[in-house]
């Protein structure tokens, strides 16, 4: 009797992880790797002016943000194709450790109706976390307060 309950649990146990892993969205490597530079870029400028802020003159800082800003233009294009493909993904859910959310709140102001519509369908769909959802929509639309605004669920 021991026996069979040992294995009735363990089968249980077993469907639930297959389950649990078969929900992971597997990102092929290449674009894994192309994420992993959208990042990295993500982050170029703005390292650079944040650890030479006081150094900078006005015209170089300007140019830079300029840069920047072209670069965060290409990156939200890009990840509304990809979570158009995929959906939204992170850590949790599949086999990326890439920090879209992070990426999502440098939307340019042009793009940010058509971010924020996504976001709330993935949201709803969810694929994403309260945290990362607070986050993303806290800065797309402006940091209005100094709290992240979590979605009320009824």
């Amino acid at each position: 009797m021991k026996l069979i309950l040992t294995l009735i649990l363990f089968s249980l146990f077993h469907v639930n992880c297959i389950s649990q892993i078969s929900k992971k969205i597997i990102i092929p490597k290449n674009l894994l790797n192309q994420m992993n530079e959208m990042f990295a870029n993500d982050q170029k400028y703005r390292t650079y002016i944040s650890k030479n802020r006081s150094n900078l003159k006005k015209f170089k800082k300007d140019s830079l943000w300029k840069l920047q800003n072209v670069i965060d233009t290409y990156n939200t294009k890009r990840l509304i194709v990809i979570i158009k493909q995929y959906g939204y993904f992170d850590s949790g859910n599949s086999n990326s450790n890439i920090a879209i959310y992070a990426m999502l709140m440098h939307t340019p102001d042009e793009l940010k109706k058509e971010v924020t519509d996504l976001i709330n369908i993935e949201y709803e769909k969810g694929k994403i976390d309260e945290a990362s959802y607070g986050m993303i929509t806290w800065h797309l639309e402006g940091r209005p307060k100094p709290i992240i605004n979590f979605k009320k669920t009824d």
